[in-house]
């Protein structure tokens, strides 16, 4: 982001907006969490830099570490024996998929092994790349679709059968979704478009997007210590005033 570009506006963190009641949506990010663990940085790390404060923040004795796919804080104690200095810059760091492009990677891989199990050697080898999600995959998964539509279509006009009707849906979803969503044959802009599409839901511009504006206050306040206390006088010392009255001369006089 460069001084001429617009603030992007605040998108909220996976799994807080409000539910849909007739169009429930995935949170891909809280499965992939939910599958392989969450994606921090920081924990090796003897002290923080300002410009850590995106991913880790050290308050009242702890620190907070973001999970960098679902943005997920998670409060632990500072690493006792740590590794380096400072966390690695930006750089230096892969960021997880998150957004459309983790969408993405889910739905190519349910196509993958749905093409396993309906077409033979070039859906395998179409499904193979997929895993991999390359462009030109896309490409033969759609070719490999929509090449067996007239055969099911011939299939239900011979007759027409539950697991036919099921069949055909599914392939017609398929090269309907891969046609639109990966913007196949410069559909809704084409590759390019993709492209700039995915780095705005992977860089670290889609992580400044779910970063609430203000620092959050610690979340422990200070203890304050009482002042200390002045010295009681003797029981002893306080009788015997007392006894004696204000004018009486003391035993040291």
């Amino acid at each position: 982001m460069n001084a001429s570009t617009p603030p992007s506006p605040h998108v909220a963190a996976p799994g807080t907006e409000r539910p849909r009641r007739f169009r429930p949506k995935l949170r891909y990010e809280l499965i992939g969490c939910g599958l392989h663990g969450h994606e921090i940085l920081g924990t090796d790390a003897a002290a923080l830099r300002p410009e850590d404060e995106l991913f880790a923040r050290d308050s009242g004795g702890l620190r907070w570490y973001r999970c960098l796919r679902c943005d997920s804080w998670l409060a632990l104690t500072p690493p006792e024996h740590p590794a380096r200095k400072y966390p690695p810059a930006r750089a230096e760091i892969m960021l997880p998929l998150r957004g459309k492009p983790l969408r993405d990677r889910y739905v190519l891989r349910l196509i993958a092994l749905d093409r396993m199990l309906h077409f033979l050697v070039l859906s395998a080898l179409a499904a193979a790349v997929l895993l991999f999600a390359r462009r030109w995959a896309e490409y033969l998964t759609f070719v490999a679709t929509i090449v067996f539509i007239p055969y099911e279509i011939d299939e239900l006009i011979k007759g027409i059968t539950a697991l036919k009707v099921v069949a055909f849906i599914i392939n017609v979803a398929v090269a309907v979704y891969l046609l639109y969503a990966k913007r196949l044959f410069r559909v809704r802009g084409g590759g390019r478009a993709e492209r700039a599409e995915r780095e705005a839901d992977t860089g670290w511009t889609a992580i400044e997007r779910a970063t609430p504006k203000s620092t959050p206050q610690p979340l422990l306040r200070p203890v304050i210590q009482p002042p200390p206390a002045a010295p009681r006088r003797p029981r002893w010392a306080m009788d015997s005033r007392r006894v004696a009255g204000p004018g009486a001369p003391s035993a040291t006089s």
